[in-house]
């Protein structure tokens, strides 16, 4: 096997928030990033820029971070662009058959696809099932980050009894080289933070659609008896309640019907109508015109 250069190239899968901000991430840690913007949305620069703007304004990066950030972002709308990258992340909805399918019409386009990284950003889903449908099992992990990944330094990671050590080292490279702080955690439905994270939020709705609590008592609540800096319902909006719903639903599938990831129709309701949180200014609560 001929030595690799130490530099990876990423290419990120997806555009939305999670997709922007891992771009973020790489991107002012001096890692060349190509982000595949999949729909027709914001621009997903433009955004991006705002972002790193109000990052240098609170002071919680660095001029030189912000130039890094720019300088090495790439923003493509043509997979054929990302045909240099060797470490390839997705970012889709939590959908077992879209994910497979978006990954492996990237991989098509990758030049070195039998040596690329390819890792998934799922939350809930199974990391072996995902690398058998895409046909690189050796090459394929689980990275799942959290939001904003540039604010929370810490990423579980699925390695797979198949994965390759070359793999393996590469990824513990890559992951140090941004300042993340890994945690490897086996192949299990939610892993570990949102395997309990969702009993949390599921009870806190259930709360509210059977027992006629108010979301603000139960944010209030968790806020002042646990020290948490938000409560349940805050940081559902914050999450995004149709990626909420995603989760429960796969959670809830995954365990076998498990009837503590049962998702509540208050939930159901919510997204129906497209209230998904801070990102559509209203979610369980309300946050001004968008």
């Amino acid at each position: 096997m001929s030595e690799r250069k130490s530099v990876e190239k990423v290419c990120i899968i997806g555009s939305g928030t999670m997709g922007r901000a891992l771009s973020i991430t790489f991107a002012r840690a001096g890692v060349p990033v190509v982000l595949l913007q999949m729909r027709r949305n914001k621009d997903a620069l433009e955004v991006i820029k705002n972002t790193l703007q109000k990052e240098l304004k609170r002071g919680k990066i660095s001029e030189a971070q912000y130039a890094s950030a720019l300088e090495n972002t790439t923003v493509i709308k043509d997979p054929a662009m990302a045909k240099n990258c060797t470490f390839v992340i997705e970012t889709v909805i939590e959908d077992f058959d879209i994910k497979v399918r978006t990954v492996k019409d990237v991989l098509l386009h990758i030049a070195d696809r039998e040596g690329a990284v390819i890792a998934t950003n799922t939350s809930s889903l199974d990391v072996e099932a995902l690398a058998e449908k895409t046909g690189f099992v050796e090459n394929t992990i689980g990275l799942h980050f959290f939001n904003p990944p540039y604010r929370i330094p810490f990423v579980e990671i699925t390695l797979l009894e198949s994965t390759g050590e070359d793999i393996k080292s590469r990824v513990a490279s890559l992951m140090e080289q941004i300042g993340m702080q890994p945690l490897y955690v086996k192949n299990t439905p939610g892993f570990i933070v949102n395997r309990l994270l969702f009993t949390y939020l599921n009870e806190a709705y259930r709360l509210v659609d059977e027992e006629g609590y108010s979301m603000e008592d139960v944010d209030f609540a968790m806020v002042k008896a646990t020290g948490h800096p938000m409560g349940p319902f805050l940081l559902s909006d914050y999450i995004g309640l149709d990626v909420c719903l995603e989760i429960l639903e796969t959670l809830y599938e995954e365990t076998g019907h498990d009837v503590r990831y049962a998702p509540p129709e208050v939930l159901k309701d919510l997204v129906r109508q497209g209230f998904l949180g801070k990102k559509t200014g209203r979610g369980f609560y309300e946050y001004g015109k968008r």
